[in-house]
């Protein structure tokens, strides 16, 4: 079954503190959990089947890589905006409507808002300050999607990011069987945006399989857009 935001904060006994729209500003000083989703409504699955990219910030970003003496690469081999684009496409989920989960904290001064600003500002390319979900900002359409948050408590930070490892495997596994028989990476069924689950106590880093290489360069200060 797709996951709709309502289930997933219900799965986890989190609460539902808030939405915003994509680039406005989220008024907490707590940390937490948040979502990049299509749906406006924590109730309602929806979805884009076929998402549409923007060409030329794909190019841009190959550009900023390029600056770098480096070049993006799909399956080892040098890849064009078109190879991309078609990468991309064959990572998205057509059934699902949550494209990112991430974690604030669980160190206080990384409060929701400080972090989700900091995802709206990260030039597509640049390994910091956000660069984990950085595919978000290849799409077209970035005006017509949500932030949902759930802030937690001081006493609740340390459980942070165990939780955002388990809200990121419990969607993979509710990813519906015809929706992963469309994708590249037919076992790793995280987030579109998501490239990977790190399990802290383990030591391990569980990665999608999506084939693309030198995806970011170091940009120092110049890392907004």
């Amino acid at each position: 079954m797709s996951t709709t935001i309502r289930k997933i904060l219900n799965e986890f006994n989190l609460q539902f503190s808030g939405k915003v729209k994509w680039g406005q500003e989220i008024e907490t000083g707590k940390c937490g959990i948040y979502f990049i989703t299509i749906t406006n409504d924590p109730d309602k699955l929806i979805c884009w089947d076929k998402p549409e990219f923007d060409i030329q910030k794909i190019k841009e970003w190959m550009n900023l890589v390029e600056h770098c003496w480096k070049k993006i690469t799909i399956d080892d081999r040098n890849a064009c905006s078109e190879d991309i684009e078609k990468r991309l496409n064959e990572l998205w989920l057509k059934d699902e409507t949550i494209l990112y989960i991430g974690k604030a904290g669980p160190i206080k001064r990384r409060t929701l808002k400080k972090r989700v600003n900091e995802y709206y500002d990260t030039k597509l390319g640049c390994n910091k300050k956000h660069a984990g979900g950085n595919w978000i900002n290849t799409l077209t359409k970035l005006n017509e999607l949500y932030v949902f948050y759930s802030e937690f408590q001081e006493k609740e930070y340390s459980n942070i990011e165990s939780i955002e490892e388990k809200l990121i495997e419990y969607f993979s596994e509710n990813v519906p069987d015809s929706t992963k028989e469309d994708l590249y990476d037919k076992t790793n069924c995280f987030p579109f945006a998501n490239k990977e689950i790190h399990k802290k106590l383990e030591n391990i880093k569980i990665r999608k399989n999506h084939g693309l290489k030198n995806q970011t360069i170091d940009c120092g200060n110049n890392w907004k857009k």
